[in-house]
């Protein structure tokens, strides 16, 4: 299967776009990681953000970075407490 390219321009685009999916005071559940698995594979990339009541907040780059591999994902883009997160099989232009 050949893998999708995203362009910079795909990317900025997502960064503008509000977050789809909110990390709470439950923290990242069963539930959550299969929602995103949900997303990533259905719509190729999504936002994701750890609100300030959540128990991994401080801990939420760790989390982003561990977080991806299990959804089949990867992380491109950390702002804050906001990341983005697109599908595995879709090449950066930083991997061509």
């Amino acid at each position: 299967m050949p893998k999708k390219k995203i362009t910079w321009k795909d990317i900025g685009q997502l960064a503008q776009l509000p977050a789809k999916i909110h990390v709470g005071k439950r923290g990242i559940t069963d539930t959550l990681k299969e929602e995103v698995r949900q997303r990533v594979k259905k719509e190729g990339a999504v936002k994701i953000r750890i609100l300030k009541n959540s128990p991994v907040f401080k801990q939420r780059k760790d989390v982003f970075k561990q977080l991806a591999p299990e959804v089949g994902a990867k992380v491109i883009r950390m702002m804050g407490h906001t990341a983005i997160f697109v599908h595995e099989s879709l090449t950066l232009p930083n991997e061509e």
